[in-house]
């Protein structure tokens, strides 16, 4: 088991130089979250930088990023901002290290605000 272990941290820390390398030159990385799955050699990888996040598969060394999203600013003046204070909010903030929102206008009295966890991506889907 403690091989087993240290076979998986050596792996985790090797993805992330490899990740780090795809995306170095085009932006500086701020966050870098690496992730196993159930399956032994695929891992979640995700990277926050200053204007992207980007979202991605390894399986072994090999790298794909399947998706880069604008990052979207977390200030004052934003809707996400006014009810973080809400628990529910509050939560998903404190336990998604990588996400973003859309906010849809429903009526004149409703307002959707979708967080998405981008480390769930899942067959093109983000299940969360």
């Amino acid at each position: 088991l403690i091989i087993y272990y240290i076979v998986r941290f050596k792996m985790q820390s090797i993805i992330k130089s490899q990740a780090l390398k795809h995306i170095h030159d085009e932006h500086h990385p701020v966050k870098i979250f690496v992730a196993p799955t159930m399956k032994f050699m695929k891992w979640r990888v995700e990277i926050h930088t200053e204007n992207y996040d980007y979202v991605g598969r390894a399986y072994g060394r090999n790298i794909t990023f399947s998706d880069k999203v604008k990052r979207q600013q977390f200030s004052p003046d934003t809707l996400l901002w006014q009810i973080k204070s809400n628990p529910e909010i509050r939560t998903f903030l404190k336990f998604s290290s990588i996400y973003r929102w859309q906010i849809r206008k429903l009526d004149d009295q409703t307002t959707e605000i979708r967080l998405i966890d981008l480390r769930y991506l899942n067959k093109g889907h983000y299940s969360f």
